[in-house]
């Protein structure tokens, strides 16, 4: 549980005493279970601490369809919980076996009379990943309006480099595709005719971009 970005640069002892204090619970979901359904009251974050899962919603034709997917370290509900909309307006379920923490956000934003300081750290974790999970739907929104392949590609990299000539992607081809919304052979075609003109070089998901 430490590992997670949420208790990061806080002791055992600090995660132990807020499991106390805000009464935060841990609980495990199999595969192919639901952590959370539409409509189900929820005033929790959700963060996975193991396994995968992923968000769906019914479309038009009242079939399930995929949203977006959580690993570890990912954060789920925060942009209906913040804004005081307490059931949920999606289903989350478990495509691995999942351990799943619930953080009260009612409790996280009323700090006890002791105002502790793992409380703040804690808060300030928060904040940080619901910061970076914004950045990367920034990111994907800005590449998904470019209308050609090497526009989005160059947009992504650019914003992946943070300023870096030489650089690593936590992608994979596949799935670096499927944000960009590209198929995947038409990806590797693009890289390698960019890599010949001399705008990029790659090895796997190390970069080196010229532009």
């Amino acid at each position: 549980m430490l590992k997670v970005d949420l208790f990061k640069n806080m002791s055992n002892g600090d995660v132990l005493s807020l499991l106390s204090c805000l009464g935060i619970k841990t609980k495990v979901f199999k595969k192919e279970s639901y952590i959370l359904t539409e409509g189900q009251k929820n005033n929790n974050l959700v963060i996975l601490l193991s396994g995968k899962a992923e968000v769906i919603r019914k479309n038009l034709l009242n079939k399930d369809e995929k949203i977006s997917e959580l690993k570890v370290n990912d954060i789920f509900g925060q942009d209906f919980v913040c804004l005081g909309q307490n059931k949920s307006p999606v289903n989350l379920l478990a495509t691995e076996d999942c351990e799943v923490l619930f953080l009260d956000y009612g409790k996280l934003m009323t700090p006890c009379n002791k105002v502790c300081e793992y409380h703040l750290t804690l808060i300030k974790n928060l904040v940080g990943m619901i910061a970076k999970k914004n950045s990367i739907l920034n990111t994907q929104i800005d590449v998904v309006g470019k209308q050609f392949a090497r526009e989005k590609i160059m947009t992504f990299l650019k914003r992946e480099s943070n300023g870096k000539e030489v650089f690593e992607i936590s992608y994979n081809r596949e799935k670096m595709a499927k944000f960009l919304s590209l198929d995947r052979c038409a990806l590797s075609r693009e890289l390698s005719k960019m890599e010949k003109e001399g705008l990029l070089t790659f090895k796997k998901n190390k970069f080196e971009i010229y532009f």
